[in-house]
């Protein structure tokens, strides 16, 4: 085999491959053979056909076994000799195959780019010190209460508070007409959640069941539509009903039906909860931080293909809600908003991939099966179901494995990072 490598960019090259015209003779010798033992021609046993025939009627598809066969693997080597990296596969052109001659083709591909390293170990960081606190862990128990309360119907004379479930009709009306999308029979809202537009369940406080209120509003920004905002709404509201929260009694029966044995170890619990949920973010945050140093160290040209695959992936795991709250109107204006982060978590993934190569971090079969159970656990699905479901996305293992070996790389280096704590509060008590 003969090969040239041409730098198109430092990120792209071209490899000119010439496979020898012996191989090439074999290869299509055998086709010819294979053929002839499973075709029949007119006139003919079969197996018993003139090569002569068979070239004649059958040398296209011949050639693109042939080629199907060679040319995968002879740019492999190549790409083994040159030593280059490929990211993408390759774009085949040129191609030239005949009878009694090399068959040749070219090889155009996008390669991991190459870059110095610069010093990544000892990464000053800084990170909040965690102190969960008596008062941390008695949020959460109040947050456990209030997912177990249950909703009483009230005294007919009660008038609404704070925290009283109301269920209500209203309608609002512009200048007299009636507003679009703002009518709702059997609306249920938590007085003091803020849900609905500012000053709404204010006029709700002190009515009881059966009143009917109208009040006044501006309408804020938001609404919709949104040649709405600003213009002044009347509201008609009828409170249809009226419940209040009756929280659980915190006692042993509270505890043991959250699986503890007293009130004291399901504060332990709660505790020991907090602390892990407070690390992990911690970690997750100081593993951003550690991206974000290493591409402001480095400078290097990024492959066109893992940008755009990187934002597809984005722009695939967008919410509709989120887009439109942001105004993005179509693909351009979404692309445009977030190639930026693309770029970035592509420069991050290269540089990681690069340190664990000079660290010889790899992750293992068995690292990358838990990893597999462990999404299978987390979709309720079976571990060969999600399998199949990733190659069907992706069609390999690849992405999953390089998230993993990203993840080994970024502990490696947390431990050797220069962390200075900062005093801080935990303040997400979600149990």
């Amino acid at each position: 085999m003969k090969y040239a490598l041409e730098e198109i960019t430092p990120i792209k090259k071209t490899l000119s491959v010439e496979i020898p015209e012996e191989i090439v003779n074999k290869e299509i010798a055998t086709a010819y053979s294979n053929l002839s033992r499973s075709v029949r021609l007119p006139g003919f046993r079969k197996g018993k056909a003139p090569l002569s025939l068979l070239e004649n009627k059958y040398h296209h598809e011949v050639e693109d076994d042939v080629l199907k066969k060679l040319i995968p693997d002879y740019y492999q080597k190549a790409v083994e000799e040159s030593g280059i990296d490929p990211i993408e596969y390759p774009k085949i052109e040129n191609i030239a195959i005949k009878k009694n001659a090399p068959l040749s083709f070219k090889a155009t591909v996008e390669v991991r780019p190459k870059f110095d390293l610069k010093d990544y170990a000892g990464l000053p960081l800084k990170a909040q010190k965690l102190t969960v606190t008596d008062e941390n862990v008695e949020r959460s128990i109040d947050t456990l209460r209030d997912m177990g309360a249950q909703l009483e119907l009230v005294p007919a004379d009660h008038l609404i508070i704070e925290k009283d479930f109301v269920t209500i009709d209203f309608e609002g009306f512009i200048d007299g007409k009636p507003m679009e999308g703002g009518k709702a029979e059997g609306y249920p809202v938590e007085i003091g959640k803020k849900t609905l537009i500012p000053g709404f369940e204010e006029n709700l406080l002190g009515r009881k069941k059966g009143d009917q209120v109208e009040f006044k509003l501006p309408l804020p920004e938001g609404i919709k539509p949104e040649q709405n905002t600003g213009k002044e709404a009347l509201f008609k509201v009828q409170v249809r009903e009226i419940k209040k929260k009756i929280l659980p009694e915190l006692d042993a029966e509270f505890a043991k039906d959250l699986g503890m044995e007293s009130i004291e170890t399901l504060k332990i619990k709660l505790r020991e909860e907090l602390v892990s949920r407070f690390n992990k973010e911690r970690e997750s945050v100081l593993k951003n931080e550690i991206i974000k140093s290493l591409n402001g160290l480095h400078e290097m040209e990024l492959p066109a293909s893992l940008v755009n695959r990187e934002l597809v992936r984005i722009i695939k795991g967008l919410k509709v809600e989120e887009v439109k709250k942001e105004g993005l109107l179509d693909i351009e204006a979404i692309q445009k908003k977030y190639e930026p982060i693309a770029r970035e978590r592509v420069k991050g993934a290269l540089i990681l991939y690069s340190i664990a190569q000079k660290e010889n971090i790899t992750v293992s079969p068995n690292e990358l099966e838990g990893e597999l159970q462990l999404i299978a656990r987390e979709n309720r699905m079976a571990v060969d179901e999600v399998k199949k479901k990733i190659f069907e996305a992706e069609g390999s293992l690849s992405g999953i494995e390089s998230k993993l070996l990203e993840d080994k790389t970024l502990s490696f280096l947390l431990t050797k990072a220069q962390i200075e704590e900062t005093e801080g509060e935990k303040k997400n008590n979600r149990p």
